[in-house]
């Protein structure tokens, strides 16, 4: 088998991303959010737990951590309080704040919006 080259790899992963796009537009996302950190700190909220229950707890959420430098300047059982009714309350707590730490360092508070 001959190794594709670095050129042929990027091309046949635009195709496929293409083809991907075609196939699966962007879906209605039936979590409440105004912007991509809240849609972050939601879809780690939704594991193992209904969009429903995510609702509920996000608003309270969102107003005590407004961005993602007051969460990742939280104190986890802060954050454990108000997502306790998600379940895995504080492995989410941590995940959490963990996240928005690595936004904030990593990508200067935005969420990348590429794959």
């Amino acid at each position: 088998m001959v190794k594709e080259s670095n050129e042929g790899e990027k091309a046949r992963a635009k195709k496929i991303a293409r083809v991907l796009d075609e196939l699966y537009p962007l879906p209605d996302v039936p979590i409440k959010h105004r912007d991509v950190q809240q849609l972050l700190v939601a879809a780690i909220l939704s594991a193992q737990t209904t969009d429903a229950q995510v609702n509920e707890v996000t608003p309270e959420l969102f107003a005590r951590f407004p961005n993602l430098k007051s969460l990742a300047s939280a104190k986890p059982a802060e954050v454990e309080n108000i997502i306790r009714p998600v379940g895995l309350h504080r492995t989410k707590a941590r995940k959490l704040i963990a996240a928005a730490r690595i936004v904030i360092e990593r990508f200067a508070g935005g969420v990348p919006d590429t794959r």
